[in-house]
């Protein structure tokens, strides 16, 4: 901050006394059109003429500059730098995002074929559950009927011994 005023006041120093030289042309007399070298305005500033120390004012402000390009310089080298590693960082990370999304929708492929296979052997057991619960209930039905026909044959067969009861009571008779 100090520097850059600094900088300002000697561009408003320089700016006046460019001024000044623009009234004169390029001679070396001053705005009253006494020469700088002749001493008349050595007092303006210790001894030293306007001209004199407008160049070295100018000179002066010519090193700054150069120093502050030179400065500037390195602060551009150092914000490419940085700006390259930063665009490195940032195709690296795109990069993993990619694999990762990639991962993702792979293990999500997978998480859907597995859920597709689990839903099929599902549905597969409950078509083998009806199956063997259709199975169960024509057994039972089967068994049912063969229950039926067991009793009426156990029916027949008493009816038969009670009649060979009577035959052999009358013929015993």
């Amino acid at each position: 901050l100090t520097a850059q005023r600094h900088l300002a006041q000697l561009s408003a120093f320089v700016q006046r006394h460019a001024e000044v030289g623009e009234h004169g042309g390029d001679s070396d007399d001053d705005v009253d059109g006494h020469s700088d070298d002749d001493g008349d305005d050595g007092g303006a500033f210790g001894g030293v003429s306007v001209r004199q120390k407008l160049r070295e004012v100018r000179a002066e402000l010519a090193a700054r500059v150069q120093e502050t390009e030179e400065a500037n310089q390195q602060l551009v080298f150092w914000e490419e730098r940085r700006a390259a590693h930063a665009l490195e960082d940032l195709v690296a990370a795109q990069a993993e995002t990619r694999a990762l999304t990639q991962e993702r929708d792979s293990e999500v492929q997978a998480a859907h074929v597995t859920k597709e296979a689990v839903l099929a052997e599902h549905r597969s057991a409950q078509r083998r559950r009806e199956q063997l619960t259709a199975e169960v209930r024509s057994q039972t039905s089967e068994t049912e009927a063969l229950q039926d026909e067991h009793r009426g044959l156990e029916g027949k067969a008493r009816a038969l011994q009670h009649e060979l009861s009577k035959a052999v009571y009358t013929v015993g008779q």
